[in-house]
């Protein structure tokens, strides 16, 4: 049934010949209950909020049965519209740059509707969401559906179902605990506590060397994201190591680092002046500079 602008009403079989001047009543009433709902005109072809036309018409004016599309695409814009469920962020391919990049630590589930351990998971990872929450954490929790949204995953390489990244400033680092409510929580927690903060002075640094009697530095620059990467990795495999890390070249050539890597600490005191350096693996990263203090 389709209706012109002046409300009359015309019905068609399907396949016919259309006067594109004629409206889709069927499109229209669905549009109405979007605004209905709150929703805007949305600029997107096919989706219910799109101003008006007839879109039932194909470039030769065949008249093609628009019910059941009306009513998907009507789902699939509610989708996208949608910013959260429940205590989760809900992130797509419009919103997910935006979002990682705005939040300092970001827990996000790579999901599949179709995955039985991903439907398992669901419960306890709202519960996550919510703990985070009202224990007032920095950290955001987030989930993409990345059936619906493959070019989300395909940027991080996801390769199965359930995938959890930990985002810190906007690089991921691969979870892996226990797909529990506990577990889960207690791995952000310690990942958030012993990240890396930036060393942004020389007297920093030399500070946090000698407070400890182990201290894992890394120097990479900015760009570096495929070296930041593999050191915040790093991280997941030591739960009472402070790490550091520098991005300033003048910074690192103060501590007579002048390449790009990693620096393994041990022993060092406000007293020493000279230290063995040698080359390790560290967690299955080869090249490691290890330097111990000479007592």
């Amino acid at each position: 049934m389709y209706f012109n602008d002046d409300i009359s009403f015309k019905k068609y079989v399907n396949n016919e010949k259309v006067d594109p001047s004629i409206k889709d009543i069927t499109w229209i009433a669905m549009h109405t209950i979007g605004h209905v709902l709150g929703l805007d005109d949305y600029e997107k072809h096919r989706s219910i909020m799109y101003p008006v036309y007839l879109l039932s018409i194909e470039s030769d004016n065949l008249y093609r049965d628009q019910k059941l599309t009306s009513i998907a695409s009507f789902e699939v814009f509610q989708e996208e519209e949608k910013s959260y469920e429940g205590d989760i962020l809900i992130l797509n391919e419009k919103n997910y740059k935006e979002i990682i990049k705005r939040y300092d630590y970001l827990l996000v589930d790579f999901y599949s509707s179709g995955c039985d351990w991903c439907r398992d998971l669901e419960p306890k990872y709202a519960k996550v969401a919510t703990q985070l929450k009202e224990e007032g954490s920095v950290i955001k929790v987030a989930k993409v559906n990345d059936m619906k949204y493959p070019k989300v995953g395909a940027a991080f390489n996801i390769s199965h179902y359930p995938t959890l990244l930990f985002f810190y400033n906007g690089i991921p680092i691969i979870y892996d605990d226990k797909l529990s409510q506990v577990a889960i929580v207690r791995w952000v927690k310690k990942r958030q506590k012993f990240l890396p903060k930036e060393n942004k002075s020389v007297e920093k640094i030399k500070d946090l060397i000698i407070s400890e009697n182990v201290v894992i530095i890394g120097y990479f620059i900015k760009e570096n994201t495929a070296g930041i990467t593999k050191f915040y990795q790093l991280t997941t495999s030591f739960d009472d190591v402070p790490f550091g890390i520098i991005h300033d070249k003048n910074i690192a050539q103060s501590f007579n680092i002048t390449e790009e890597g990693i620096v393994y600490f041990e022993g060092f005191t406000e007293d020493c002046n000279e230290f063995n350096e040698t080359k390790i693996e560290v967690a299955g990263i080869m090249n490691v500079l290890e330097r111990k203090c000479r007592q």
